[in-house]
């Protein structure tokens, strides 16, 4: 038999309850889950930046190919631009060689709207 047996309460009362393995299951539960939900946090991190620098790259991508897109489209506006102000000279320059601003019956120095207006008027006035 044993001694506690004999004793009774007084001797567990010496010995006390003994370590709480309930309560130590439960703590060591809670802090397996804290580092699982760290874990979990830690990699969705690395996740984002990872994600963060395919989605810069590409932006970065995306926007040198706008800006050499503009600068082309600048390029040959201004090509376009010479290249029509040198006709509208040449042209302005063989209105002048027939001693007027006039290629046969076309007036070359004004716009077209406004020689049909002014063509209207004197024959509406004649």
């Amino acid at each position: 038999m044993s001694v506690a047996r004999f004793a009774g309460e007084e001797m567990g009362k010496m010995l006390g309850h003994g370590p709480d393995f309930g309560s130590m299951g439960q703590r060591r539960a809670m802090l397996d889950g804290k580092e699982a939900v760290a874990g979990i946090q830690g990699d969705s991190f690395v996740e984002r930046a990872g994600i963060q620098a395919e989605a810069d790259v590409e932006s970065a991508k995306l926007t040198t190919a706008a800006q050499s897109k503009l600068a082309g489209a600048q390029a040959q506006g201004s090509m376009f631009a010479s290249l029509g102000s040198s006709l509208g000279g040449a042209l302005g320059g063989l209105g002048s060689l027939g001693g007027g601003a006039n290629i046969g019956n076309m007036d070359v120095t004004t716009p077209a709207w406004k020689q049909g207006t002014s063509d209207f008027k004197s024959f509406a006035l004649s």
